[in-house]
């Protein structure tokens, strides 16, 4: 509330203020307060985001002054939690697929959240397994190989670093109509240039400051093993297939160099090519705050320095249950 014995504030005239915590204003903080808003015509709302109810509480003043009072219900949105005790991170890890894998089927939605990104690749692979194991997915039969590609997001500025990139990403220059695709092969940072290979096999060696231009774009390049009822989370907005970013595909067919997938968001089957990349990632694990949802389970792995209001808060926003382990 400093601002308020500041001789510099204005507010816009006939507009409204709303204050947070307004319980603790000082008496003298609410005479300004009243004084900005005779000058402005201020409209005046008041939270007392803490409920406190007292005789030397300002808004008491208020009150008796003839203001109005309201008050906001809330709706119950207490959140189930439940805390396994498992010392070894392993064991851990994989006790969290060994429920994900048998809530398949529930009536509720049930999500895996980890807080850093080795633990998701870990949980991944236990999850497949689990699926495979289970027949979810099918172990047996068509596979395909594709190469999947996931942005790695650098400000123009980064781009022009040679220390933004190792070797096996993908750098796609789309300055012109025809998009290029370039992948690193080696980074000299005495020098400053990345060794390249184009889609015909043709290398050189370029300065990364070339590609410091908002129309390039950089990838992490891997390899994913797809099977029919894989489950993938689409990295970038295809407009042709009518696929948004972050869009669930599970694919439903394997036939020759072609994958039918389903979009869970709008019912609609998508063919895709498994011989050109393609901008998805498995979708089994989600990061915090990746997912929202109101109704659903959420199964987390967190070690003691990461079993925290803050982290409880944030995994909160993805369901009103949580098993922790």
């Amino acid at each position: 509330f400093s601002a308020l014995r500041d001789p510099k504030t204005s507010f816009k005239d006939n507009s409204t203020l709303i204050v947070d915590n307004a319980e603790r204003l000082s008496a003298k903080d609410a005479v300004g307060l009243l004084s900005y808003a005779n000058e402005s015509n201020l409209q005046l709302v008041l939270l007392n985001s803490s409920s406190r109810e007292s005789n030397t509480n300002v808004l008491s003043l208020f009150k008796d002054g003839g203001a109005k009072d309201h008050t906001v219900l809330h709706d119950d949105n207490s959140t189930l939690m439940s805390i396994t005790s498992e010392k070894d991170k392993r064991s851990r890890l994989k006790n969290v697929s060994k429920e994900y894998v048998n809530s398949i089927g529930l009536p509720k939605k049930t999500i895996v959240i980890s807080t850093n990104k080795s633990d998701r690749s870990v949980l991944t692979d236990e999850i497949r397994a689990g699926l495979k194991e289970k027949d979810y997915l099918k172990s047996e039969g068509k596979r395909a190989y594709i190469e999947s590609r996931t942005d790695v997001y650098l400000t123009t500025k980064e781009k022009g670093r040679v220390s933004s990139y190792s070797p096996g990403m993908v750098i796609e220059d789309r300055r012109t109509a025809k998009r290029e695709s370039f992948s690193i092969l080696s980074v000299n940072d005495e020098k400053k240039t990345l060794s390249l290979k184009n889609s015909f096999g043709d290398i050189s060696v370029v300065k990364a400051k070339e590609f410091s231009d908002k129309d390039v774009r950089v990838f992490n390049s891997k390899s994913l093993e797809v099977v029919v009822g894989e489950k993938l989370k689409l990295t970038s907005t295809d407009r042709a297939k009518g696929n948004r970013a972050k869009d669930e595909l599970v694919i439903k067919e394997i036939s020759g160099n072609e994958m039918v997938g389903i979009n869970m968001r709008t019912g609609e089957d998508v063919r895709y090519s498994t011989e050109e990349p393609m901008y998805a990632d498995y979708n089994y694990v989600s990061g915090v705050g990746e997912v929202n949802s109101t109704n659903a389970k959420v199964i987390v792995p967190l070690s003691n320095r990461d079993l925290n209001a803050n982290n409880i808060n944030a995994i909160r926003m993805s369901g009103n249950e949580i098993s922790v382990h």
